[in-house]
């Protein structure tokens, strides 16, 4: 009579090969041993009388092999019965993706009949789960800069297992040096062929650098099982800070803080300088052409500026609150990537043209391009340019950079647009007095102040405006590199509009004191960096958006005022014009006789 059964036989490391369980037709259950050793192998055994036959193992519908991880073997002698032959299916290096059902296809040989045979079993493996230690932790970042969570896995199959640490669901990236993860044996010890071996292995997260931002429940899971433990961890001190008005989002350490505070205030102060010593270039090649800037601000136009300034930004504020925010984008985008590809390389053209030598701009084509408008019932208007093939070449990898940063929206990218219009602004936009300086930078004073503190409008559009209207710099560069997201930022206004009025008082300087120290320009500057470092303490002491102009305006225009005063100056200043006004024959025949010839 023909019978067939399922033997299973389980084996573990470190121990010889022996019948520990005969399960016929059912289940094998893989956990650790007696000894506590983690199970390595698993050995499943089909045996049939009589041993004439062949023999197939399937798992999830796929035939096994004699191959990699799995070894199959006919007509060998049964583990719990000399007597008797059968197919033995060992399965090495156990992991938890092995478990399943297995079947065994047994057909004998002609001579014994055509009937075949088949058995399944279901292969179990056990894992025990648990978190080592508190399951709520508070942590106090203020004297301490790390913590570890600890998981340990007992009755495991293999010694490292597939073990995931998770933050809410979102899985922690081990490669930063954020986080690391250690595996260390377990604490209690048992003997095997005296060789100490552990009942457990214990797998520890290390968070460093923390901050309360760290703060959350954290989980360890092993993959292909349910099983779970999670931590509960609350970090106080060590709070992180926006870095400006409109950022919303929290420094990671408090080395991206200083890193971000430090990066972003050096790079507003380069523009400031350069543009500002630029001004007084352009201002001398115009009076040499007899000519005056075509962009100034006049007394009516500051006057009015706030009012336009407002409108714009409350129209944009409605736009991101009523329409789809990447449609404004899309055209603002365009908008402000086509401006800020003309700005960079006019930058780099008038930065890098004076230090090419002349051996390589003499193979340069020049070329002049002269425009004649005639609008309707005016005189005709003429202008020209001139450029050569360096400046084509600058144009075209301009534009490049123009298109990279569309699709891309990097930081890097955006930050050279944004210092391109901040230096191309302070050079070629003239404040025509000091008068006009004062109401401009008053009436943005109380502009900021009223658009920053009394509503949301200004954060709202800061964050939503996705073009180079800003400097950015990620406060978790240090953990992420180049692919940080957690940007601080500056907004343009906030150097453009301070750097109008500091390189007024450079051209003053140079107009009035051609021989004596610029000390206009250096105490308005100077005083530029105290109101820049006054906003930022005052926003990292208050964790709250803060009107950056709210301390720039006082000290940018408080200090040259009272240098004047001090030296005597003040009339000079307040009288102090770019492009003076040319007398006209009328005022000149108005002006008053002179004394002498009154007594005559």
């Amino acid at each position: 009579m023909k019978t067939c059964h399922l033997i299973v036989l389980l084996a573990v490391a470190g121990l010889s090969s022996s019948v520990l369980q005969v399960v016929p037709l059912s289940k094998l259950v893989i956990q650790g041993n007696h000894t506590n050793t983690p199970a390595s192998f698993a050995a499943l055994s089909c045996v049939v009388h009589p041993p004439q036959f062949t023999a197939t193992w399937f798992y999830a519908g796929t035939a096994l092999s004699s191959m990699g991880k799995y070894l199959v073997s006919q007509n060998a002698l049964a583990f719990h019965d000399t007597t008797t032959y059968g197919s033995v299916l060992i399965i090495q290096l156990l992991s938890y993706s092995d478990a399943g059902n297995y079947t065994c296809m047994i057909q004998p040989s002609p001579a014994n009949g055509s009937e075949s045979y088949s058995a399944t079993i279901q292969l179990i493996l056990l894992v025990k789960l648990e978190v080592l230690g508190p399951t709520n932790i508070t942590v106090n970042a203020t004297t301490a800069s790390q913590v570890e969570l600890s998981c340990e896995m007992s009755q495991y199959i293999h010694p490292d297992g597939d073990l995931w640490w998770y933050r809410g669901r979102k899985r922690l990236d081990i490669t930063k040096s954020k986080y690391s993860i250690e595996y260390r044996h377990g604490t209690k010890l048992a003997q095997n062929g005296g060789n100490d071996v552990t009942t457990s292995r214990v797998f520890v997260l290390t968070i460093s650098r923390l901050t309360s931002s760290d703060s959350g429940v954290y989980t360890c899971r092993l993959f292909g099982t349910d099983q779970s433990g999670d931590v509960n961890l609350m970090v106080v001190g060590g709070e992180q800070v926006n870095i400006t008005n409109a950022t919303g989002r929290d420094a990671a350490t408090t080395e991206g803080i200083i890193l971000t505070y430090a990066s972003l205030f050096f790079m507003a102060l380069g523009p400031i300088v350069l543009g500002s010593v630029r001004s007084v270039n352009h201002q001398l090649q115009l009076q040499k052409k007899g000519e005056e800037a075509s962009d100034r601000i006049l007394m009516k136009d500051a006057a009015v500026f706030p009012l336009y300034a407002s409108g714009g930004l409350f129209g944009l504020y409605l736009f991101f609150k009523y329409i789809p925010k990447e449609y404004v984008n899309l055209i603002l985008s365009v908008i402000f990537i086509g401006l800020g590809i003309s700005a960079l390389a006019r930058a780099i053209c008038v930065l890098v043209d004076p230090l090419l030598p002349e051996a390589l701009t003499s193979w340069f084509t020049k070329y002049h391009v002269k425009l004649t408008v005639t609008p309707p019932k005016k005189k005709p208007e003429e202008s020209e340019t001139t450029f050569n093939t360096g400046d084509l070449i600058v144009w075209v990898k301009c534009a490049a950079l123009g298109v990279v940063y569309f699709f891309s929206k990097n930081w890097i990218l955006n930050n050279l647009f944004g210092l391109a219009f901040c230096l191309n602004a302070i050079e070629l936009i003239s404040l025509d007095s000091f008068g006009v300086g004062c109401l401009l930078l008053g009436g943005l004073f109380v502009y900021d102040i009223f658009w920053v503190f009394g509503t949301d409008v200004m954060v709202t559009v800061a964050k939503s405006f996705e073009a180079p209207i800003k400097l950015e710099f990620p406060m978790d560069l240090l953990e992420k590199g180049l692919a940080a997201k957690n940007f601080g930022m500056l907004g343009l206004g906030d150097i453009v509009v301070p750097g109008l009025f500091i390189a007024l008082l450079c051209r003053f300087d140079y107009n009035h004191h051609p021989n004596r120290s610029r000390a206009y320009f250096f105490i308005s500057f100077f005083a530029y960096i105290v109101g820049l470092l006054l906003t930022i303490g005052v926003m990292h002491v208050f964790k709250a958006a803060q009107p950056a102009l709210l301390y720039l305006v006082p000290c940018c225009v408080g200090a040259p005022l009272l240098l004047a005063l001090c030296r005597g100056d003040i009339m000079d200043l307040f009288r102090y014009r770019d492009y003076p006004e040319k007398p006209t024959p009328s005022s000149q025949s108005e002006e008053p006789e002179p004394a002498h010839a009154k007594e005559d």
